[in-house]
């Protein structure tokens, strides 16, 4: 019970950890930052397990029969469910969310809706579409998954690979939805 309680409360200290860091600093490669600062507080965590006193809070106490290494992997467990199962896809949501993107845009608007044309030009905060796909160009190529020569760009080895294996996993669950073309949308 103790490493259910520290693992919450771990949670919560990450979040305004990583929070108030993301406030301070503009940086780059913050979901890599956010697993180090994750494997960075997991001794943290220990330390918290093994300094806490049973009974915990001096009301929580330890359940009968239960290791002291058991109830610390379930802490560690909900800690990280908490951290990939929550925060990391609260960011990946937040951050990098087209469609909940375009959604915010659409309400900051000045104007009771938005026009396609709108939506393309006015694209997170009215940085447009192309910035969009420059971004995500620029993280392919910091991460080594593009290479760019001129105007041709070629996947690399290490991207082929990712492909691969993510293109399967995709096809595996189902997850690669219809194509569907459209006419009448004109290219960025």
């Amino acid at each position: 019970m103790k490493g259910l309680v520290l693992a919450v409360l771990a949670n919560a200290f990450y979040l305004v950890l990583i929070s108030l860091v993301f406030r301070r600093w503009p940086i780059r490669g913050r979901a890599g930052l956010m697993l180090g600062t994750f494997l960075a507080t997991l001794p943290l965590y220990g330390l918290a397990y093994a300094l806490t006193p049973d009974p915990l809070f001096g009301w929580l106490p330890a359940p009968d029969n239960v290791p002291a290494w058991l109830d610390v992997a379930f802490g560690v467990f909900v800690y990280a469910a908490g951290f990939f199962g929550g925060a990391l896809q609260l960011y990946n949501l937040g951050g990098r969310g087209m469609s909940l993107r375009i959604l915010i845009d659409i309400e900051q608007s000045s104007l009771p809706g938005a026009t396609f044309d709108d939506v393309i030009a006015g694209y997170s905060a009215g940085k447009g579409m192309r910035w969009m796909y420059d971004k995500r160009i620029e993280g392919l190529l910091e991460q080594k998954l593009v290479d760019v020569d001129g105007d041709l760009a070629r996947v690399s080895a290490k991207g082929l690979r990712t492909a691969k294996v993510f293109g399967a996993l995709q096809d595996y669950m189902r997850l690669v939805p219809p194509r569907i073309i459209r006419e009448d949308l004109k290219p960025c």
